[in-house]
């Protein structure tokens, strides 16, 4: 378990199994996350996708802004 400050949430990555991908990230996910997120957001999913399946990390809301 990652350690926490008192205003972050404990985020677990869940990752789909690739039957295609580009940069581990399934294709049909990345496409679909480009057109309908906002270029932060999608910079934000692009990390968070990048991570190991089961992966835990904090995140406070300030981080993610």
């Amino acid at each position: 378990m990652p350690y926490t400050a008192p205003n972050q949430k404990v985020i677990t990555i869940h990752r789909a199994p690739l039957s295609n991908s580009f940069l581990g990230i399934n294709n049909d996910n990345w496409k679909y996350a480009a057109r309908v997120l906002g270029a932060q957001a999608f910079l934000l999913y692009i990390y968070l996708a990048s991570n190991k399946d089961d992966y835990k990390l904090a995140l406070s809301p300030v981080a993610v802004q």
